[in-house]
């Protein structure tokens, strides 16, 4: 038998020493004498308030890229290929856009219309708002193609942008970075959104967005396809259209807002107790939800620290059950609890589970809702001796 060596053996007995310090749980409680049974209680904790703020989304490497408008949404695509250093100073004699739908938010038989600009300035800043590109100060206005058309669930959406563009994109290979600002969309319709699959390596090749370009180079003519770039898009729902009644708690996906829930103090659980089991439920109010096909029906409960929410404590993601016709999130927060009830304040945050690839909105009743509709957490717990 191999013996381990003295700097494996350390850490595994240092881990075994630390686990003596985990809080103790109800297993082998039957197994104690009636006098050392662990007493076991089940409590509610009721949330004290609730808010909703806005967030700053990265949706760099979504699987989708919005465009389109719906209601008081918006959303911009950008898009700039990576040119070949093969074609540096071709003639360009075409160039078309190919985009694959996947996803829609609003009225499937709506139109979707928007205009594509030429890119002057990088646009790669989280920073990066619909006001911002609204200014005009992005795209030249001067060199746009616009398109229109009932795009559907799965369609190919193509239109040509000016070749002189792209013959320039192409003149600066491989310094393409000083002209090559790629095309801006901007949405000129109303009723619906798409999803425009990105270039992420997780879309198959052929449904991510090709540039298609007729060319000729040193008196040879050629076609290239090319699927390779980078993306984002900007979504935007201003706050007052959003939170329509201060008593819910709005998720917004794509844009986003995150909803916080707070409790001002985890009594009826005492302090110090032994945390065994501890559900947050909060009650989905389906008049107020937008929803479809494509939603990722699921959400991540954060712990919200002194300084914010706290992405390096492991998120809890939902499931759902149906209670007296109302559908129910839950999510498992035995560690947020199990340090609450230490005298850590009391707060978490309720995120999309797929933010930046859908418009997803989850409303949920709020601290001034009834006690069987309000936030709560259940609470299994043993006090402490």
């Amino acid at each position: 038998m191999r013996l381990l060596s003295g700097t494996r053996f350390v850490p595994i007995v240092a881990a075994f020493l630390l686990s003596c310090t985990d809080d103790p749980n109800p297993v082998g409680g039957s197994l104690l004498p009636a006098t050392d049974q662990p007493v076991m209680k089940v409590d509610t904790v009721y949330a004290s308030s609730h808010s909703v703020s806005r967030d700053i989304l990265d949706n760099s490497g979504a699987l989708r890229i919005m465009v389109g408008k719906n209601q008081f949404y918006e959303a911009w695509g950008l898009i700039k290929f990576t040119l070949p250093d093969s074609l540096v100073n071709a003639v360009i004699t075409d160039a078309k856009i190919t985009l694959r739908s996947g996803y829609y938010f609003g009225d499937t038989l709506a139109a979707l219309s928007f205009v594509a600009y030429r890119g002057k300035r990088s646009w790669f800043g989280d920073s990066l708002t619909v006001d911002s590109l609204k200014l005009g100060d992005y795209f030249d206005a001067a060199v746009s193609t616009p398109f229109s058309a009932v795009v559907g669930d799965t369609d190919n959406v193509q239109f040509s942008i000016d070749t002189g563009m792209v013959r320039q994109w192409f003149a600066n290979i491989p310094d393409t970075n000083q002209v090559n600002h790629g095309v801006i969309l901007q949405p000129t319709n109303s009723g619906i959104i798409k999803g425009f699959k990105s270039f992420n390596t997780l879309n198959p090749e052929d449904h991510r967005p090709k540039l298609t370009i007729q060319y000729t180079k040193t008196g040879v003519s050629g076609t290239a396809a090319i699927i390779d770039g980078s993306y984002k898009y900007v979504a935007d729902i201003g706050r007052v259209n959003l939170v329509q009644n201060p008593d819910r708690i709005y998720v917004q996906a794509g844009v986003a807002y995150n909803g916080y829930i707070n409790f001002i103090s985890t009594s009826p659980v005492p302090a110090r107790a032994s945390v065994h089991k501890a559900e947050l439920e909060v009650v989905l109010d389906s008049s107020l939800t937008r929803l479809n096909k494509y939603s990722v029906d699921s959400l991540a409960a954060y712990y919200v620290g002194p300084t914010g929410v706290d992405f390096f404590i492991q998120a809890a993601v939902s499931d759902t059950v149906m209670i007296s016709g109302k559908k129910v999130y839950r999510f498992q927060i035995q560690q947020y609890m199990q340090r609450w009830v230490r005298g850590a304040a009391a707060g978490l945050a309720l995120f999309t589970y797929s933010e930046a690839d859908v418009m997803d909105l989850f409303t949920f009743y709020g601290w001034t809702a009834s006690k069987e509709l309000r936030p709560r957490i259940i609470v299994t717990y043993s006090p402490t001796q």
